[in-house]
């Protein structure tokens, strides 16, 4: 990353970045820290988005950075940027088969007068749980069983799965052979019953799981995989810069 000192070291980004720190402490926001971030997806270009901040959380740069200078910051992050995409799937320590999506901060530390590039990434994970369940005692499942002709079959297993703010229980169940069989209302109430424990199963990452029913015994076995989303962090690179003196 030895071409990103001679990125930062340009006369003409310094005097940028001179524009912007005086800009941030006209605004009262203190002018200690600017920050810029790429964001993007495994096998997809990353996307500019501005931010600022002069305590270190990010903020929205809107209206922040004079239109008459936005396109040549911009000009000096994409050429940074494009060196720091050398990276993406370069270090070994990162399981890339797992990340969800990353980004780069690319951190301008007015007071310390440090450029820092920190790469975040966030891969899913799940958590298993499973449950057993008696039906036994309820004989709306034995008419149930009898109705849909599962007598002859081991069991049933339905799928489920849920995500960005939907959620569904497969209609269809299958037995031990792969013959299908159409759920009914009971079985669906049943199954949504279950699921309605785990509050917001369907919600942002979701998760997903089957509904296994053994005939004989009379027991419902419900295998349950929730979806998170968990977010790490590294230093890829850090030097110093300088701002130009204004001109009065």
């Amino acid at each position: 990353m030895e071409k990103i000192n001679e990125i930062i070291n340009n006369e003409e980004l310094r005097k940028l970045l001179t524009i912007i720190h005086l800009v941030l402490k006209s605004r009262g926001q203190g002018g200690k820290m600017f920050t810029v971030r790429y964001y993007g997806y495994p096998d997809d270009s990353a996307q500019f988005d501005g931010y600022y901040s002069d305590k270190g959380h990010l903020g929205y740069t809107s209206n922040i950075i004079p239109k008459s200078i936005d396109e040549t910051l911009r000009e000096f992050m994409d050429n940074i940027v494009d060196i720091c995409d050398d990276y993406v799937g370069s270090d070994s320590d990162i399981d890339w088969d797992e990340v969800q999506r990353f980004n780069f901060d690319l951190i301008f530390d007015f007071v310390k007068k440090e450029f820092n590039v920190v790469f975040g990434w966030e891969v899913l994970e799940t958590e298993y749980s499973t449950h057993e369940y008696d039906l036994s005692e309820d004989e709306q499942f034995n008419i149930t069983i009898d109705e849909l002709g599962l007598n002859n079959a081991s069991e049933l297993k339905v799928d489920f799965n849920g995500g960005g703010d939907s959620g569904y229980i497969d209609s269809i169940g299958y037995d031990e052979d792969g013959n299908k069989y159409e759920i009914d209302s009971y079985l669906e109430d049943l199954f949504y019953d279950k699921l309605s424990q785990y509050g917001g199963w369907e919600i942002n990452e979701g998760s997903q799981g089957d509904f296994i029913i053994d005939v004989k015994a009379k027991i419902l076995t419900f295998n349950f995989g929730q979806n998170y989303e968990s977010g790490q962090s590294k230093g890829i690179y850090r030097s110093e810069f300088k701002l130009s003196k204004p001109q009065l």
